[in-house]
């Protein structure tokens, strides 16, 4: 059993104690299974164990990178209204970079059967609640890994967009991805930013889960990896995201209502500077495992077959 929590652990009703369990955690060196005085499998509460005793395993999370943001829809409490429509989606790295949205006709619609947030191409999308945003400016380096699905592809020049940043066309100080439907070819994974955009090669798939992680090195260029295979790679290493220093929206550019698209998205999370080959791959196994999408890794993925640990 893999009980995904944060450092405050409760574990589930069915936790059965004659099985270990599996606990993700950010940062504590001891861990505590609470478990209420009704269970009658377990009746003891407070048992503190250290690190591998009983047979418990830690598993490594995003959260030993620092990241600037987590978004997570089994993580992150969500503020919506009885239509389900988000006003917030909170983040869970503790820097308190939430995604807003006060208009109601731009609100996206939480789907807590399906854990995803459905952005719709309607220019609904949700952006950070303070400045900076969720990606540092300037001629910083970044990564942004999201999980999400496509349920139609673009038909006209509209994109269907995980992400877009907000920012102006003519000063080429943006960036936005997604799978793009413009200057070819169609309907493949891009990268566009300051002004250069990067197709590959992958055929994206209708309500198909994807965990992509779009990266920029100012040493090396952009990469993008779709399902921990490498889609994008150029050595464009020109930036400059300072003329919009707030901004990074989610699901739709909320300056330009020609970039759009329908996603649902489930985790979006940024850090500042380009990881690494094996932080990446520990970001896809840790995805890959929460999200049931491991047999989308290749055969030769360090964390195909186990997620990863610390």
């Amino acid at each position: 059993m893999i009980c995904d929590l944060p450092p405050a652990i409760t574990l589930p009703d069915h936790y059965q104690g004659s099985r270990p369990a599996i606990i993700r955690l950010a940062e504590e060196t001891r861990l505590s299974i609470v478990t209420a005085a009704t269970h009658a499998h377990r009746p003891h509460s407070g048992i503190a164990i250290p690190f591998g005793v009983f047979g418990a395993r830690i598993l490594w999370t995003p959260a030993l990178l620092s990241p600037r943001a987590w978004l997570d829809t089994t993580l992150s409490s969500i503020t919506k209204d009885g239509s389900n429509q988000v006003a917030q989606w909170n983040d869970i790295s503790g820097n308190s970079r939430h995604a807003i949205q006060a208009t109601s006709a731009r609100k996206p619609i939480h789907d807590a059967g399906n854990n995803w947030i459905a952005f719709s191409a309607t220019a609904r999308f949700l952006s950070p609640n303070a400045s900076p945003g969720f990606l540092p400016t300037g001629t910083s380096n970044w990564t942004f890994a999201s999980v999400f699905r496509f349920p139609t592809l673009p038909t006209t020049n509209q994109t269907a967009a995980a992400v877009y940043r907000q920012g102006s066309n003519a000063t080429h100080q943006f960036t936005d991805f997604g799978i793009g439907r413009f200057n070819g070819p169609y309907n493949r994974f891009y990268f566009s930013h300051y002004a250069f955009e990067s197709n590959g090669s992958i055929l994206p798939i209708i309500n198909t889960d994807y965990i992509a992680i779009w990266s920029y090195d100012s040493a090396v260029g952009r990469t993008l990896y779709v399902n921990g295979t490498l889609d994008i790679s150029n050595s464009y290493v020109s930036q400059n995201l300072a003329a919009v220093p707030s901004t990074f929206s989610l699901g739709a550019d909320s300056v330009s209502t020609d970039v759009r698209g329908e996603t649902r998205q489930k985790t979006n999370i940024a850090f500042a500077g380009a990881l690494g080959q094996s932080d990446r791959e520990k970001v896809e196994g840790y995805l890959a495992h929460k999200w049931s999408l491991t047999s989308s890794l290749p055969s030769g993925h360090p964390y195909k077959g186990n997620p990863p640990y610390i």
